[in-house]
């Protein structure tokens, strides 16, 4: 996918949106050149659009290059023999740095708001369902600052090695021939669902949870994890 270059007078209407560039970071993510390549278009359009941002999205774009030219090292070293290198596949390490970006955008989106006391109030289903919700002082967050928490806690699951479906919790594994991230699924072919109390002490733990993540990524925004899911579980269907 090639980013389009825009004239001066029609640069901003042909800025690509967020979605169209993250697919692009994708496509091209396989390889230092076709990021490299990325960088160049993406450089040529924001120049001719004069935004004020400019420098802030092209840093994000060079840090996703680094990315990918050191996972393509990781990657040559697999074939010289380092045992290491294999850890981490490198189509697995293109869906975590594209969900690293995705927390990078939130950080800007909610690094203005004054979220100094968020509850973050989750319940995990026995069948590794999770619902949750952001209040402040029992005040829902605007929609924005939502989207901004949910790209975060989505990164922190990539990290974990699970991703979210329709409100479901999977472990997830790469699709050798589609290469697309997917549901890792067992012996019998059934996805295989995240282990729900394993995710319940995961999103808690002060070492490595949820909370730690975000401070990590913004240390403005400080969180409370509250553990709702006994009392969904009681609830049962129809509450």
């Amino acid at each position: 996918m090639s980013l389009p270059l825009a004239r001066p007078d029609k640069a901003m209407s042909l800025l690509p949106s967020q979605s169209a560039l993250l697919d692009a970071m994708q496509l091209s993510g396989y390889s230092s050149e076709g990021a490299d390549y990325l960088r160049e278009r993406l450089a040529d359009v924001l120049s001719q659009a004069k935004l004020p941002d400019y420098a802030a999205i092209m840093s994000e774009v060079e840090t996703f290059c680094d990315n990918v030219a050191n996972q393509q090292v990781d990657s040559n070293n697999a074939w010289a023999g380092d045992v290491k290198a294999y850890a981490v596949p490198p189509a697995l390490l293109g869906f975590q740095t594209l969900q690293q970006h995705l927390a990078a955008s939130a950080v800007r989106e909610i690094g203005t708001k004054n979220l100094d006391n968020v509850t973050f109030d989750f319940a995990v289903s026995d069948k590794a369902e999770l619902v949750r919700g952001y209040a402040i002082a029992g005040t829902p967050l605007d929609e924005q600052v939502v989207a901004g928490m949910d790209k975060l806690f989505n990164a922190w699951l990539a990290n974990q090695g699970m991703i979210s479906l329709d409100g479901v919790i999977y472990e997830y594994e790469m699709d050798e021939k589609s290469k697309e991230i997917q549901p890792r699924h067992d012996e019998q072919g059934n996805p295989v669902r995240a282990q729900a109390d394993k995710l319940r002490s995961m999103i808690t733990d002060p070492e490595n949870g949820f909370k730690h993540y975000v401070q990590e990524k913004n240390a403005a925004v400080q969180i409370i994890a509250q553990d709702h899911s006994t009392a969904e579980r009681k609830a049962g269907p129809g509450r």
